[in-house]
Parts: C-alpha cells; sequence; structure tokens
C-alpha cells in the first residue's frame, strides 16, 4: 500500500493553494472516486471535497466544494456552500460528480471547474430537502426527505440511487421526471421475491452498479452484501450470513458462508465485474469474484486486514 495523500495530522489542509498531496492534512476521510476524464481522485473528507492530479510525479491536492458552516462564506461559489458529512461520491452518466451529505440530508452536484481553478465552480442540491423524515415524496427531489443520506449510485438508465439509513430504505430519483420513489424498504420483501415477512434491509450504507446494471448493497445492520436485480426484480445476497448475523469469517472461501461485520461500502472493479466491500466492522477490505475459475459460486478473499479473526483478539486496523 502507498500512500498518495495525507499526512497523519486530522487537521484541515489549506483552502485555495494547490499543494503536494503527502503533505496535506486531511480529517476525516470515508469515500473516494476516481473521475474517468481526467484520472484525477476525489476524496470526500469532513465538511470539504478535494481533488488530487496523480498524473504529476507528486499528486497535488486541492478543495473543489465545501466549507465548515462555522466559517465564513468564502469568495468562491463553490466553498459557500456549507458541507458536514459529504462521504460519498458517484459520478452520473454525463460524468458530472454528485456527492451525499448524511448530516445534511441532501445530494448535491458539482458544476464543471478547471483543474486547480475552483472559484468557477459551482454547487447544485440535486435532492433532499434537509428534513430527516416527512410524507413528502413525490415529484419534487428537492423538497423529499433524504434522512441520512449515504451511499449514492446510477442505474444504466441514468436515475439517482440513494441509501438511506435513518429510513432503512433505498430512494430512487428519476433522471428525467426527477420523481423520488422508493427501490425498497425494511418490509418490502414481497416486492423482491423475498419472505414478506423477512426484514429486506435494515442499514442500506453502500451503493454500486455492476455492468448489468444491477444494484449492489452493501446493508451494515444485516451485515450482507445484496444484488437487486432491477430487470427482474429479484434480490438475492451474494455475501453474509442469510439470517443477518455478523461475524468474522470468510469459511470455505464461498461468498455465501462468509460473515461479515456492519459493511459500510460497495465498489464494481470494471476489469473484471467483481465486488469489492468495507467489511468496516471487521477493519479489513474484501473481494467478491463473481466468475471464478474454474466455474462455480462466488468466491471470497480478503485483500487488506485480517482473514479471520479470532474471538479473544481485536482485527488488525487498516491504516
Amino acid at each position: 500500500i502507498t500512500t498518495i495523500a495525507g499526512n497523519g495530522r486530522d487537521t484541515f489542509l489549506g483552502d485555495t493553494e494547490t499543494e503536494t498531496a503527502t503533505a496535506a492534512s486531511l480529517y476525516d476521510v470515508v469515500s473516494v472516486a476516481i473521475d474517468r476524464k481526467s484520472g484525477s481522485l476525489i476524496v470526500g473528507d469532513s465538511h470539504r471535497v478535494y481533488r488530487i492530479d496523480l498524473a504529476k510525479p507528486a499528486p497535488t491536492i486541492w478543495r473543489v466544494a465545501g466549507r465548515n458552516p462555522r466559517e465564513d462564506p468564502p469568495a468562491s461559489p463553490a466553498f459557500r456552500t456549507p458541507l458536514e458529512q459529504p462521504h460519498r461520491l458517484a459520478f452520473s452518466l454525463d460524468g458530472d460528480l454528485h456527492f451525499s451529505d448524511g448530516l445534511r440530508n441532501k445530494v448535491y452536484r458539482l458544476g464543471s471547474c478547471p483543474d486547480g481553478d475552483s472559484t468557477s465552480c459551482l454547487v447544485h442540491v440535486v435532492a433532499g430537502s434537509g428534513a430527516v423524515d416527512s410524507a413528502d415524496w413525490g415529484a419534487n427531489p428537492v423538497v423529499s426527505p433524504l434522512g441520512s443520506a449515504a451511499g449514492i449510485t446510477f442505474s444504466s438508465d441514468g436515475a439517482l440511487f440513494v441509501a438511506l439509513e435513518f429510513h432503512g430504505a433505498i430512494a430512487r430519483v428519476a433522471r428525467t421526471t426527477g420523481v423520488v420513489g422508493l427501490l425498497a424498504t425494511r418490509r418490502r420483501g414481497r416486492d423482491w421475491g423475498r419472505d414478506p415477512d423477512e426484514d429486506l434491509i435494515d442499514n442500506p450504507s453502500g451503493l454500486a452498479r455492476d455492468r448489468d446494471g444491477n444494484i449492489i448493497v452493501a446493508d451494515a445492520g444485516r451485515n450482507w452484501v445484496a444484488v437487486f436485480d432491477l430487470a427482474s426484480s429479484q434480490m438475492s445476497i451474494v455475501a453474509g450470513s442469510t439470517t443477518g448475523a455478523s461475524g468474522c469469517s470468510i469459511g470455505d472461501g464461498f461468498a455465501v458462508n462468509a460473515l461479515l461485520n456492519g459493511p459500510r461500502d460497495v465498489a464494481v472493479d470494471p476489469r473484471d465485474d467483481a465486488i469489492v466491500v468495507s467489511d468496516s466492522g471487521n477493519h479489513r477490505i474484501l473481494r467478491i469474484d463473481r466468475s471464478p475459475q474454474p466455474p462455480g459460486p462466488p468466491s471470497i478473499e480478503v485483500v487488506h486486514g485480517t482473514p479471520d479473526c479470532p474471538s479473544s483478539a481485536r482485527p488488525a486496523r487498516l491504516p
């Protein structure tokens, strides 16, 4: 593992100066995303969103959005929008950066801006009223409640999906109409070919889309990773116990027999459609191969962290 940003000190770096990424002070980094247009790395930190230019021999970093709400509003339009936890990132089909803020209960879109020049950026609210809970779901996404907005992703038709930890639900914002609906809730097992009395989801946290257009969900409450097939309206558990039991084991190497502990995020490897899981409670990163050789059920391996965690010992913490 190579450090590309951060100096290990939990403070904020300067607001406007482009500086060497490894010399920068970050505070509470939770999510990263690759901008496939520029090849740069986007970082969701506490109160702010940063961009890292990986093409330079010594990568540089600068802020592109956000400020601490307790700061005076600066001149840059992108910095005027106060943020709390812009921790989940995703790019739309058009290549626009979106990020959710779990404490402000909103999803934002960052307008285009030249690399290194944050003064021209604009931040737009695309969904969320700021309220945690309300009955105002409907045709206007910016007045609909997005309680504890977490993971976000886009379907192949451009719809925005948002994991709502407070609601125990996944919201869908239609691309053309902006209508907000629910993909899944705690008590919607019947809609997805499951037991109607079964808790379908509990605390959805991370979302991703695979090459077939399925929505991948990391559920920290149910301790599993599930695949929602939008075409067939079927949901299947790809990793973790079907009972929702937590644990720390990859068992016999089959993903469905593994035990997870509060998985918080997922990503899909575009090279082979493998699922990468942040198994947060066990301080490890897992990789699920859905096309193993020889052919068989999806396999799972630990790519960083402790493979199996003894009950008497705390697993190694990721750096």
